[in-house]
């Protein structure tokens, strides 16, 4: 695996990506307040991860040094963007630190399959999972 961050301006092959799969354990609905006093509605997923669930070795090993604090990530789907998106191809982007990890998918609540994906989480129903694809 390349440490080089990948900063092209269109998606990258397939051969730079890998595939992380979560499965929400709960889910909160809130308002965000930004540090302008604005709100914006988001959908808060709880996301627990354990490295003996990536199957993927390259990204088993690049998030190795952050196995404790990984069983913490949360996901927010939101509506919009609070933040420019990282790169004109990219949907959201994860923050993997020793403190909290946390992971954006911007405007997932805009779309209408969004709408249909946050209606699937509901309260302990662990059938719903989610699928991020991710370049290094």
């Amino acid at each position: 695996m390349s440490s080089e961050v990948y900063r092209q301006t269109v998606a990258p092959p397939l051969e730079r990506c890998m595939k992380l799969e979560l499965r929400p354990a709960n889910w909160k609905a809130r308002l965000w307040r930004a540090f302008d006093d604005s709100t914006m509605s988001m959908l808060r997923l709880a996301a627990p991860l354990e490295l003996v669930d990536v199957a993927d070795h390259d990204l088993n090993q690049l998030l190795a040094p952050f196995r404790s604090t990984l069983r913490g990530l949360d996901v927010y789907l939101e509506r919009g963007a609070g933040s420019p998106l990282p790169l004109p191809w990219s949907v959201g982007w994860l923050a993997v630190d020793a403190k909290r990890p946390v992971a954006f998918l911007h405007r997932v609540l805009d779309d209408p399959f969004g709408n249909l994906l946050a209606t699937l989480f509901r309260e302990r129903e662990v059938g719903s999972d989610l699928s991020l694809v991710l370049s290094a």
